[in-house]
């Protein structure tokens, strides 16, 4: 009976360590998604995903071995699959897809749906037009053409991961001043 005790006590104190060695590895493991996914919300998405797989693999892990190397090529292998399966996710600011800003828009509520979609078009152009011309130039292709990253950085002869940037750089320009460019479009359309 003793041998159980010290065998449990010993499993015990194991399934203990991992958990700290989760814990620990837990914020190093965000900061490397959010180093590589733009998106906060997706980037935790993704660490939650890898702490999971941390948690149901513990079995595969081998104690001889480094878990920090471990866990995040778990964490890059989640990034890589992430990227597969959002590979062509782009912003689409049309009808219910707009949602995606928030309240940075006007509510359908507010004013007509047709009137909301128009008002809409309008700034997401006017945003892409105040751009400068190297971001405009990119904004264009990717949101007008719908050309994907790989084409893109072939036309405008700029590497991928530069691409990607630009466009990361975008959209947060695109949602830092839809708001302003929704009221400005929809002054002018109710003074015409």
């Amino acid at each position: 009976m003793k041998c159980n005790e010290k065998s449990l006590k010993e499993l015990v104190d194991l399934e203990k360590d991992y958990f700290k060695k989760i814990d620990l590895v837990r914020k190093p493991i965000l900061q490397f998604c959010l180093s590589r996914i733009f998106n906060k919300s997706d980037a935790e998405d993704v660490c939650q995903e890898v702490v999971f797989i941390l948690i149901t693999k513990s079995n595969a892990y081998d104690p001889n071995k480094d878990f920090h190397a471990w866990a995040f090529r778990i964490a890059r292998f989640q990034i890589l699959k992430y990227f597969s399966e959002n590979k062509r996710s782009r912003l689409v600011f049309i009808g219910e897809d707009y949602a995606c800003l928030g309240e940075k828009v006007p509510t359908e509520s507010s004013i007509n749906k047709e009137k909301t979609n128009k008002i809409k078009k309008i700034a997401f152009q006017n945003c892409i037009n105040n751009l400068s011309p190297s971001l405009k130039a990119v904004a264009e292709l990717r949101f007008n053409e719908d050309y994907s990253i790989k084409k893109i950085s072939t036309k405008v002869k700029r590497p991928i991961g530069a691409v990607t940037s630009t466009i990361h750089r975008v959209k947060e320009y695109i949602n830092k001043n839809i708001q302003v460019e929704c009221e400005k479009v929809e002054i002018d359309l109710d003074n015409s």
